[in-house]
């Protein structure tokens, strides 16, 4: 009986080295398909000569739903003004305001959209236009691309300060300003 009891014994473990043995091997193999090498192609869709520089805060929020604009703030010579450049083939862009102050006094900035063709800006510093015109402070501006336009849609006025940090949440056309 003691016999027959080890030879079950040697059995089990002889099976279950076996085991082991096996499963160790099965990870020893590569089973991973060779992935075949991909080549991207890119096409330029679209290519624009601008004079000055454009200025984006937020590069996710600059350009439109659809993307048929961006919005951004442009130095030319004269000045500074907030434009919508088109990104169709063969439109041109729109200019939505726009200060003569080589000084930089007067700067605009480019916060978000609210549709496919209304976009938000603050208009910082002197005021250019509106009812505060003027005035030291912070304008809030609606512009419409189609006609074009800017309305100010709110004012903040700061004496001797700077605003800091204007954040636009798209999502329920909120703009927070510290």
């Amino acid at each position: 009986m003691n016999a027959r009891l080890s030879r079950r014994k040697l059995h089990g473990s002889l099976g279950l080295s076996v085991l082991v043995l096996a499963a160790i091997l099965a990870g020893c193999f590569n089973r991973t398909p060779a992935v075949a090498e991909r080549v991207l192609d890119p096409k330029l869709p679209l290519t624009k000569e601008l004079s000055g520089n454009l200025f984006t805060r937020n590069p996710d929020q600059a350009i439109s739903p659809g993307g048929y604009y961006l919005l951004a703030e442009q130095d030319v010579s004269t000045g500074y003004r907030m434009v919508a450049v088109s990104l169709n083939e063969g439109a041109g862009d729109v200019v939505l305001a726009e200060s003569e102050d080589p000084d930089g006094f007067t700067r605009f900035v480019p916060v978000g959209w609210t549709s496919p063709t209304t976009c938000v800006f603050l208009v910082t510093g002197r005021q250019i236009e509106g009812p505060n015109k003027g005035k030291l402070g912070v304008g809030i501006m609606l512009g419409d691309v189609t006609v074009p336009k800017a309305e100010e849609t709110g004012f903040i006025e700061v004496g001797g300060g700077w605003y800091h940090s204007p954040v636009f949440v798209e999502g329920d056309s909120r703009l927070y300003i510290r």
